[in-house]
């Protein structure tokens, strides 16, 4: 027992302790030193209550971990790419936008900003995703203007390409779209 509240008290005191481990969580890491406890008792079920503690403490760990690791992510510069629907043309316009905090709310601030597209009846604002890469960005808004149709179409309300064709960086931008969120269409820069 004393060596699994020790490990959590080292990660809580020391946010950099075990940090370049395997990633697994404090929950699986004293699973079997829980184990042992639950085992090794006698009538009284104490070595239960001991393994429910330490399990219950893990888990309390894995959940501040979260939280941190969110918290930090929030204060770093986010890019998001969403889609906005004109229900009356069934047309999408997708874009891209950046900003610091809440993804959600980088793009409702976006939309708001919209106002010409608003006035043309896009409505219905949908976050695709969000990323701390630019590129990986940019990559997924070409992407999603290609994946609708591409410029030109009748599905498409975007009047120029996410990621101009002759740009020197358009295969960077895609490749590591796809690598952060899978390829949903090809490539069609030169």
């Amino acid at each position: 027992m004393t060596a699994a509240f020790q490990m959590m008290y080292n990660h809580m005191s020391h946010p950099s302790y075990d940090d370049d481990d395997d990633g697994g969580s404090y929950t699986a890491k004293v699973l079997p030193l829980a184990f042992a406890c639950s085992v090794a008792d006698g009538p009284v079920p104490v070595g239960d209550a001991i393994g429910t503690a330490i399990v219950a403490g893990a888990v309390v760990v894995d959940a501040a971990v979260v939280v941190t690791n969110a918290v930090r992510n929030y204060k770093q510069k986010m890019y998001v790419t969403y889609v906005m629907t004109n229900p009356k043309t069934s047309q999408v316009y997708v874009g891209r936008t950046s900003g610091i905090g809440d993804p959600l709310k980088i793009a409702l601030r976006r939309y708001y900003s919209h106002t010409f597209r608003r006035l043309q009846g896009y409505t219905n604002l949908m976050i695709d995703k969000w990323s701390n890469s630019k590129d990986a960005i940019r990559g997924r808004e070409q992407q999603l203007i290609d994946f609708y149709g591409g410029i030109g179409s009748k599905k498409v309300g975007n009047y120029i390409r996410g990621v101009a064709r002759w740009n020197p960086r358009g295969r960077i931008c895609y490749d590591s779209s796809n690598k952060e969120f899978g390829k949903i269409a090809p490539y069609t820069g030169y």
